[in-house]
């Protein structure tokens, strides 16, 4: 089991060129992990925008929404919408839920391909924002991540941050507070920030006609 408290920002289209060069900048810190190609598989269920359900590589993840925090006013401007999540993994054998279990008929399953790329910090006591290599264990501390999404032949992006271990919400505040000063190319607002869940929903063509104008950037 793993807990995290998350912010993240979805926009249609391709990631612009500009936040692509803004993220491998070297002011953003000597740590870049070459950019990761999959495909995973949701179950997309409506009106649980609280649950998360995926298949990735062969195990099945679960996520649960455990708090929504409210909209949070980052430097330099930027709104985000912060939540917590508890996420378990099991083994593949739990790929028979997407042959019908009478619990999920209700769902669809939806292949989503991303190319994401990531960097991580350690978060000091005195809110010190550190790159650190991807991976890394580390007591307090905040992965940022940017990621090509590909759904049902359309493509989106997101910025993400996401906490581990102790202090979370300061750890976040602290990354993105400290990130959103490096000349960030645009603005972020909490039209487009949502969870996973909701971004599935969103992203059917029968609901992006109803996104809010900011998520359409």
């Amino acid at each position: 089991m793993l807990i995290t408290t998350e912010v993240r920002w979805f926009h249609l289209g391709t990631i612009p060129d500009a936040i692509a060069q803004w993220f491998q900048q070297a002011e953003l810190g000597q740590y870049l992990a070459p950019p990761m190609e999959r495909q995973d598989t949701y179950l997309l269920v409506p009106r649980h925008e609280y649950l998360g359900l995926k298949l990735r590589q062969g195990n099945l993840e679960v996520k649960l929404r455990q708090a929504e925090l409210g909209v949070q006013n980052f430097d330099s401007g930027w709104q985000g919408k912060v939540e917590q999540w508890v996420k378990w993994s099991g083994d593949s054998s739990c790929q028979s839920l997407a042959g019908g279990e009478q619990s999920l008929a209700q769902g669809t399953w939806i292949n989503v391909q991303k190319v994401r790329s990531q960097r991580q910090y350690e978060v000091l006591p005195n809110r010190t924002c550190v790159a650190v290599p991807l991976g890394q264990s580390m007591p307090t501390g905040c992965t940022m991540e940017l990621t090509q999404l590909t759904i049902n032949n359309t493509a989106w992006w997101s910025l993400a941050f996401e906490a581990t271990g102790d202090r979370q919400i300061e750890s976040l505040n602290s990354v993105v507070d400290w990130v959103s000063s490096t000349h960030y190319p645009g603005t972020l607002t909490a039209n487009c920030s949502y969870a996973y869940p909701r971004w599935l929903m969103a992203s059917t063509d029968s609901a992006i006609a109803n996104l809010p104008e900011g998520s359409k950037e």
